[in-house]
């Protein structure tokens, strides 16, 4: 996410998505990416369609829409076009690899670690990754029931998501207030930590951040990802950015081929 958040090239958020789906596919997650791209491609294009309309930059016109009430004359230019593509490409991104991480990330021990730094935090962090497989099983059920539905009764896509997000945020409130009862988020942990050595899985993704943060810091020092769409459109390219590419997907996904002791 760091670095999706950091590289402006659209080449090297492909590569990155590239290494999300592919880590997905190692850790048997394939399922929940697929089913997570249903909801964030229809947002990416829209992301780009409110670019487009309300950018202003950028000086190749490829539409004019004419004077339009409030928002005055509105022309499409190819430069807005591009950046909100970059900004769709990023919420894809953004969205699988949060998936990714509710699917192969176990929450307990999140919780375990991340409420001795901070009580509330932790705790949001794990009653989020907790109802995200409930939520899903819910708009499920929901889509289930919306086809037994007679047409004459028929319910909206609008009143779906609203009753989704309704019981969404009643399920949030009620697990959050069962939990504070029990006096966690109150503050850090306080119970002993258990010591345990880490594998070489752990010093493998450790090694694996490290190197990702490398490879990024050396593209965006050496200009092989820069990228600018404000007035006109330009973009790096050459070797660097193809070391680039082909270096972030490898060292990202490199810790998950080693299969031994994963299940121990």
């Amino acid at each position: 996410m760091a670095a999706a958040l950091t590289i402006d090239h659209p080449v090297g958020l492909l590569a990155l998505l590239a290494a999300v789906i592919w880590a997905g596919w190692l850790a048997g997650a394939g399922e929940q990416l697929r089913k997570a791209s249903r909801f964030a491609l229809p947002l990416a294009l829209m992301v780009v369609a409110i670019n487009a309309i309300v950018s202003r930059d950028g000086v190749t016109v490829v539409a004019r829409l004419g004077e339009v009430p409030i928002l005055g004359r509105l022309d499409i230019t190819l430069e807005g076009l591009v950046y909100g593509a970059v900004l769709g490409l990023r919420v894809v991104l953004v969205s699988l690899a949060a998936v990714l991480f509710t699917a192969v990330v176990d929450q307990d021990e999140l919780l375990g670690l991340v409420r001795r730094r901070s009580g509330r935090f932790g705790l949001a962090a794990s009653v989020a990754g907790r109802l995200m497989p409930l939520l899903a099983a819910d708009g499920a059920r929901m889509a289930e029931a919306r086809k037994a539905v007679p047409k004459t009764l028929a319910v909206s896509r609008f009143d779906l998501v609203s009753s989704i997000a309704t019981g969404a945020l009643d399920r949030a409130a009620d697990a959050a207030a069962a939990l504070e009862l029990r006096g966690l988020g109150e503050g850090p942990c306080l119970a002993p930590r258990a010591h345990r050595p880490w594998s070489r899985h752990d010093f493998g993704l450790l090694i694996s951040s490290f190197a990702c943060c490398v490879v990024v810091a050396a593209a965006l020092v050496g200009g092989w990802v820069d990228f600018q769409s404000a007035s006109s459109i330009r973009a790096a390219w050459g070797l660097g950015l193809a070391v680039t590419v082909l270096a972030l997907p490898l060292v990202l996904v490199a810790p998950l081929f080693e299969r031994r002791g994963v299940g121990q």
